[in-house]
């Protein structure tokens, strides 16, 4: 996470340090919550309308671009892991599962959240940022249309879905974007937009991102665009005055660290 201080949406980690008793990580202050807190409870449906999935795209889309541009491969997209800013802007957090791949490298690892999991994940048949042009098709689905596209009463039902990209779309489901989820989750990787000659270029080249005039991606990726939603946010006094975190744990003096424990965490400052 220091390495990827040169994105702005992509979280960071300031700092780290230790006392007595814990070890502290440093990272960005996201005030404004998780993207699919913002989709269920900042919205009267539970879906964003088009112009507000075209903008929370396009930041996501961004922030895989400069991963996999540096050769890292996220793994797990979802709305609960696209944190918000106090200013209405997005980034990736949670980077337990993504992983550097050298070039023509794959990764075989099962891993993911199921509903967003590519049929290549799935049957650990080896990928690179494949799986991420599928979630990210994934993503856009439930930004539009409030739920997961392979979603099923039992995990089997949801992975044959999957397996087989078995794409519903509800009435009046925005044409752009549907033709850009059907492009996106395709089972055959080397027909699925993002991994053609074109590369992450055809993605952005697709009419989803250009419906209400072209969309300058320069000025998105230093964040002169206007966000649609701004969450509510508590004031800093009022998040001083509440209540001591339940979930901070006390340690006792036996289980403070020990000097040979110090040693294996002596990178932390």
């Amino acid at each position: 996470m220091r390495s990827f201080g040169d994105s702005p949406f992509v979280m960071q980690s300031l700092c780290s340090f230790q006392d007595s008793a814990h070890l502290y990580l440093v990272m960005d202050f996201m005030p404004g919550g998780d993207l699919f807190q913002l989709l269920v409870n900042g919205t009267e449906k539970g879906v964003f309308a088009p112009p507000a999935a075209v903008f929370y795209a396009s930041e996501v889309l961004l922030a895989l671009e400069y991963l996999h541009g540096r050769g890292y491969v996220y793994r797990d997209l979802k709305p609960e892991n696209i944190l918000i800013d106090g200013e209405g802007h997005l980034k990736l957090a949670d980077l337990g599962f993504c992983k550097p791949l050298r070039p023509g490298e794959r990764t075989y690892t099962t891993c993911g959240t199921s509903d967003y999991m590519a049929p290549e994940v799935m049957l650990s048949q080896g990928y690179d940022r494949s799986a991420d042009y599928w979630a990210f098709g994934v993503l856009v689905f439930e930004m539009l249309a409030g739920y997961a596209p392979f979603q099923a009463k039992s995990d089997s039902q949801r992975h044959r879905r999957i397996l087989t990209a078995d794409l519903r779309f509800k009435d009046g489901f925005q044409l752009r974007a549907k033709d850009l989820v059907s492009k996106l989750c395709v089972v055959d990787t080397s027909r699925r937009l993002g991994m053609l000659s074109g590369g992450v270029d055809d993605i952005k080249r697709h009419a989803f991102f250009h419906e209400r005039g072209k969309t300058d991606w320069a000025a998105r990726a230093r964040r002169e665009a206007t966000p649609p939603l701004m969450p509510v946010i508590r004031r800093a006094e009022e998040m001083t005055r509440g209540e001591a975190l339940k979930s901070v744990a006390r340690a006792t003096a036996a289980e403070a660290p020990s000097p040979a424990s110090d040693r294996v965490f002596s990178e932390y400052y």
